[in-house]
């Protein structure tokens, strides 16, 4: 009973959101990191559990001088290599030109 207690404890963690481990979270940031020379700042990793395996964002920020094609390249192989890692469902890379934004840009539209 005790078992299967935390086994229900466990699953309606991660069906209600609940953020990736510490050493996930390392592993997708060396991960991207590691990834490409055209990626110059790392600005946001979140990964949090949505079902049995974790949704995964990435911004990062590259070259505004980096044509559009390498950019969508870098992109994209960067998410295809952390839906690679066994314990991702899905992965969101999303490029930015500028290191310096708000937190969110939703933010922006209130004022």
């Amino acid at each position: 009973m005790w078992n299967w207690g935390q086994t229900a404890g466990e699953y309606i963690r991660r069906l209600t959101g609940a953020a990736a481990s510490a050493t996930d979270h390392s592993i997708l940031l060396y991960m991207t990191m590691r990834f490409s020379r055209v990626i110059q700042k790392i600005q946001d990793v979140k990964a949090y559990y949505a079902g049995d395996k974790l949704n995964v964002e990435v911004d990062i920020v590259v070259d505004e001088g980096t044509s559009l094609r390498d950019a969508h390249d870098v992109g994209e192989s960067l998410q295809y290599i952390l839906e690679s890692v066994p314990t991702v469902d899905r992965a969101f890379v999303h490029l930015d030109y500028d290191p310096w934004n708000l937190p969110s840009h939703m933010n922006q539209l209130d004022r």
